[in-house]
């Protein structure tokens, strides 16, 4: 199971710009936890936030492919042979017409 709570958080950069954050707590089993970690030295990812951006970065993606009408697929460069990738939450974006 995970939980999602989040309070505000402010940060300051350089030249004194506030730049609002809000802080996402999650609530997961260790095997999991491994999986993340494992996940992050596969990347070079330092943070679990770093591993969060990469992550939507490519669900965002694959979001947008989808609303185009495309299949989100993997090739085999070898072979030339696409597997089609199958996550509900993706399958369930209609393309627009």
């Amino acid at each position: 199971m995970i939980i999602f709570l989040a309070e505000g958080v402010s940060t300051t950069v350089s030249k004194k710009i506030r730049i609002s954050k809000t802080r996402i707590q999650l609530e997961v089993g260790p095997e999991r936890i491994k999986e993340l970690e494992t996940l992050m030295s596969q990347t070079g990812l330092r943070t679990k936030a770093d591993l969060l951006e990469s992550a939507l970065a490519l669900f965002e993606w694959a979001i947008h492919e989808r609303s185009s009408g495309n299949v989100i697929a993997s090739l085999d460069e070898a072979s030339h042979e696409f597997k089609q990738v199958c996550v509900p939450s993706i399958e369930r974006v209609a393309p627009k017409k």
